[in-house]
């Protein structure tokens, strides 16, 4: 009677070492899967941040880009009214030079978004690896 309770006790205790690999398989085969994507979503977002400091950096180039050739118009234009005192390219000056302003101000906007594009990156990526060490951390448990 003895011996066959130690025999239950065993097989009971096989069919629990059983079952515990099988669920420590299923959370394995699970963290692999969330490994999987968090390297996939990473990647993706390493390429969206990338696009995004070159759309930056190019809106930036065309902005100085602008400025300089609204610069050199103007320059021509009231060189050529000067030279000529003709009072019709005063309003063609005036209206350069707002041009002009607008450009600068676009192009210090770009900046100041390129600015906050860079800090908010930073953040997100020390967040970011914050998060990764407590996942890794985990794994490790």
């Amino acid at each position: 009677m003895e011996k066959r309770h130690e025999e239950e006790q065993i097989v009971a205790e096989k069919l629990r070492d059983m079952e515990k690999q099988k669920i420590e398989e299923k959370y394995r085969l699970h963290r692999n899967k969330i490994n999987q994507i968090w390297l996939q979503t990473d990647a993706c977002q390493e390429v969206q941040q990338k696009m995004l400091k070159k759309c930056l950096t190019s809106q930036k180039e065309v902005a100085i880009a602008n400025i300089k050739v609204i610069t050199a118009v103007r320059d021509v234009v009231d060189e050529l009214r000067t030279k000529h005192n003709i009072p019709t390219f005063d309003k063609i000056v005036e209206s350069l030079n707002t041009q002009l302003n607008y450009a600068e101000s676009t192009k210090q906007r770009l900046t100041q978004q390129q600015n906050e594009f860079h800090t908010a990156l930073a953040e997100f990526n020390g967040e970011k690896r914050k998060a990764l060490q407590e996942i890794l951390l985990n794994n490790d448990r």
